[in-house]
């Protein structure tokens, strides 16, 4: 179940990648989730091995910055949160009306992993 829940959060993702001449606001949103999810993947194993980790208590913030910065990428892009598109082919159409939510999720995931970085230290 919790590879069914990464595949989810990482498919939108992944067709983001397929589009050529991305938007800035996009990119920016699109590398600050994979960084993210990198960063998140490797809280976790810290806190697997460790519960008491500096990192755990930063951990569900960092996963709630990341599932916010998804869905305002998804939002940017004209697609439907709940039922993404499920072809990797599929074209963003950016909605100029969801930029400035997308750049704060964004700004907020990349203060969340600065915090998480340092807590993994």
């Amino acid at each position: 179940m919790q590879k069914l829940k990464y595949l989810l959060l990482i498919l939108p993702l992944l067709i983001l990648t397929a589009c050529p001449n991305v938007d800035p606001a996009i990119k920016a949103g699109r590398d600050a989730a994979a960084a993210g999810q990198g960063a998140i993947l490797a809280a976790q194993a810290q806190c697997k091995a460790n519960p008491s980790a500096k990192v755990c208590p930063v951990l569900p913030q960092a996963a709630a910055a990341q599932n916010l910065l998804v869905t305002s990428l998804e939002t940017a892009c004209g697609w439907n949160p709940a039922a993404p598109p499920s072809d990797p082919n599929a074209k963003c159409v950016v909605v100029q009306g969801a930029l400035p939510a997308l750049n704060s999720a964004t700004a907020n995931l990349t203060q969340i992993l600065t915090e998480l970085n340092g807590a993994m230290k």
